[in-house]
């Protein structure tokens, strides 16, 4: 009797972990067929083109959809608007995404050919389930800056600490705004800095000096989070002010 109640046991614990370890869905969709008029990417697609509606969709089904997932074809990275994201999460932590338009799939940061059957199980997933009323915008990209591997005010006290030390090397006083866009790998690394001056209007050599060395800085020094979605029609962008005096 002791032994079958043992049994019992771990099998209502076994059930039980298996239940909560179980993933609910939630679908932020577009339009399969609109064109966006601004590049949309996997991980940009709700700031830059947002999405019509929010589906939480419950765990049965999302299990279903991964099986549908599995097993597609691997292509060459390739860019494609995004129509429709898929957020997997547990326990309100996302623990897959996939991105996708009519044609093609993002997933763990390889691209895959997409197919009628998964088009249509979304669709009737959207048909079926009403939008989500309650939607919180969680799981939006960061924040401008916050994908520094040293978060916000690290990426702004390392620029400023660079600043002084350039300013102070070629005897530079003022102040000047500059609007600044990177572009960086999966694995975090800067690929690209551009240095723009927003103010003064008219900058002075030192000023152009001075964007031009933080633009090499940044390339070489600046380091962001990995992340598998990032490609390179993505743009870290954001502004610095920058002033010293006499």
């Amino acid at each position: 009797m002791r032994k079958i109640y043992l049994l019992l046991m771990f099998l209502f614990i076994s059930l039980h972990i298996n239940c909560r370890e179980k993933d609910t869905l939630m679908i932020r969709y577009s339009d399969w067929d609109r064109q966006p008029i601004h590049v949309s990417t996997c991980s940009n697609f709700e700031v830059t083109n947002g999405f019509e509606n929010e589906y939480i969709i419950p765990p049965e089904f999302a299990d279903s959809l991964k099986s549908l997932l599995n097993n597609q074809k691997a292509i060459e990275d390739l860019y494609f608007p995004i129509s429709c994201k898929l957020y997997f999460f547990r326990d309100d932590t996302v623990c897959h995404k996939v991105c996708m338009n009519r044609n093609y799939l993002i997933q763990n940061g390889r691209t895959y050919v997409n197919n009628d059957a998964i088009v249509s199980f979304i669709n009737n997933l959207i048909a079926r389930f009403p939008p989500n009323e309650n939607s919180n915008n969680r799981f939006l990209p960061n924040a401008i800056g916050a994908g520094y591997i040293g978060g916000i005010k690290g990426l702004y006290d390392t620029l400023q600490k660079e600043l002084n030390r350039m300013s102070a090397t070629i005897n530079y006083s003022g102040t000047i705004i500059m609007n600044i866009s990177c572009k960086a790998n999966k694995e975090g690394y800067t690929t690209h800095a551009e240095v723009k001056i927003a103010k003064p209007l008219q900058p002075s050599q030192k000023e152009y000096e001075i964007a031009c060395s933080l633009s090499q800085f940044i390339k070489d020094n600046i380091i962001w989070n990995q992340d598998c979605d990032r490609n390179n029609y993505d743009n870290i962008i954001f502004s610095l002010r920058f002033r010293r005096v006499p």
